[in-house]
């Protein structure tokens, strides 16, 4: 018997502040694994008391075309709520595709969760 293959993805919210809220993502972020990002990512941008939605791409392996366009809604429904998204990614799985798409002009990215956190609760 061959076991089905371990999870693909974890996604995962946490508040460092009361107005600020991390999603992190590990794992492959594709046709099969976009609806828990979405989740996450609605979670993240729906909440009335985030302001601040930084969105940690550190550890994905694969950022496929729903990932992208994931992203850019859940961008959308940030502005709709008043909540700011920036993006957390330092490899090239996840900074080529966004680079290629012409994303990476759209979005605010950073290459810690710490950086993220403190220019986007900083003056803008």
């Amino acid at each position: 018997m061959s076991q089905h293959s371990p999870e693909l993805i974890r996604v995962s919210l946490a508040w460092p502040d009361p107005a600020t809220v991390v999603v992190a993502v590990a794992g492959e972020v594709d046709m099969n694994t976009i609806d828990q990002v979405r989740t996450g990512l609605s979670e993240a941008t729906g909440s009335p008391a985030a302001t601040l939605a930084v969105v940690d791409l550190t550890k994905v392996t694969f950022l496929g075309s729903v990932g992208l366009s994931a992203l850019v809604e859940a961008s959308e429904a940030g502005e709709q709520t008043g909540c700011r998204l920036i993006i957390v990614a330092d490899q090239h799985a996840v900074l080529r595709p966004l680079e290629a798409t012409g994303l990476a002009e759209h979005f605010v990215i950073h290459a810690s969760v710490a950086d993220a956190v403190t220019a986007g609760t900083g003056s803008i």
